[in-house]
C-alpha cells in the first residue's frame, strides 16, 4: 500500500520538531477534521535555512511533511513557494489517491509560513521607513537647490536649508527661527554675520555645525 519512503519517513522522520525562535510559524487543518500540520521556519538571507514540522495525523501525513522539509530546506523563498503537491508524491514514490491531500496540506502548511513571513518582514520595512528621523542631507539639499557655496557669515537666513538639522543647530546656539514671524520677509537680507552680532552667537561655532 506505501511506498518503502513514505514508510521510511514515518518510521524516522528527519524533520520532526519545531525550531527554537522560529522566523514563522504555520499551522492548517484541525483536529475535529483529521490531520493538523504545523511548520517552522529559520529564514537567513532570503533563503530557507531550516525547516521543522510537527504533525498530527496518519503516515501519508507525516511522510509528506518530512519530505516537504527536505524540498524546502536550502531553497530560495521564491523557489520554496513554486514547490507543488505532485513535487512530495514524486519523491515519496506516490501516496494512495485517496492520501493525496496529505501532500496537499503539507505545501499549504510551507505557502501559509512563506506568506506569513513576507507580510511580516513587509511590514518592518513599512515600520523603518516611518520611524526613520526626518534627516535630510544638508550637502545634498544645497546641490538641488543650486547652493553648491560653503555656508559663511555672509550667508542669509533664507538660503539655509530648511530641513530639521538645520533648524535644530540654529535652535542650538540660539538663531531665531527661519519661520519666527518677527524675522518674516527679511530672513533674505539677515546674514550670519549679522544675526550672531544682534543676538551675540558665537559665529565660528555655528559656521562649523552648519557645515559638518
Amino acid at each position: 500500500m506505501y511506498s518503502k519512503e513514505v514508510l521510511k519517513r514515518f518510521k524516522n522522520p528527519k524533520n520532526a520538531g519545531e525550531i527554537k525562535n522560529a522566523d514563522v510559524v504555520a499551522e492548517v487543518g484541525n483536529l475535529k477534521c483529521g490531520d493538523v500540520i504545523k511548520v517552522s521556519l529559520e529564514v537567513k538571507n532570503g533563503k530557507i535555512k531550516d525547516v521543522k514540522f510537527m504533525t498530527y495525523g496518519c503516515v501519508s501525513a507525516i511522510a509528506a511533511s518530512d519530505m516537504l522539509c527536505d524540498l524546502a530546506k536550502g531553497k530560495t523563498l521564491e523557489t520554496a513557494q513554486k514547490i507543488k503537491f505532485k513535487d512530495i508524491l514524486e519523491k515519496l514514490g506516490g501516496l494512495p489517491p485517496i492520501k493525496y491531500h496529505c501532500s496537499v496540506m503539507a505545501v499549504e502548511a510551507l505557502q501559509k509560513a512563506l506568506k506569513d513571513y513576507l507580510k511580516t518582514e513587509k511590514k518592518k520595512d513599512k515600520d523603518k521607513v516611518k520611524n526613520k528621523p526626518n534627516k535630510t542631507n544638508t550637502k545634498k539639499y544645497r546641490k538641488n537647490f543650486g547652493n553648491l557655496q560653503k555656508i559663511t557669515e555672509k550667508t542669509t537666513l533664507g538660503k539655509l536649508p530648511q530641513d530639521s538639522k538645520t533648524q535644530k543647530i540654529l535652535a542650538k546656539h540660539g538663531v531665531p527661527c527661519i519661520s519666527c514671524p518677527h524675522i518674516g520677509m527679511e530672513q533674505d537680507f539677515l546674514t550670519l554675520g549679522f544675526i550672531s552680532k544682534t543676538y551675540g552667537i558665537d559665529l565660528k561655532a555655528l559656521l562649523k555645525d552648519l557645515n559638518k
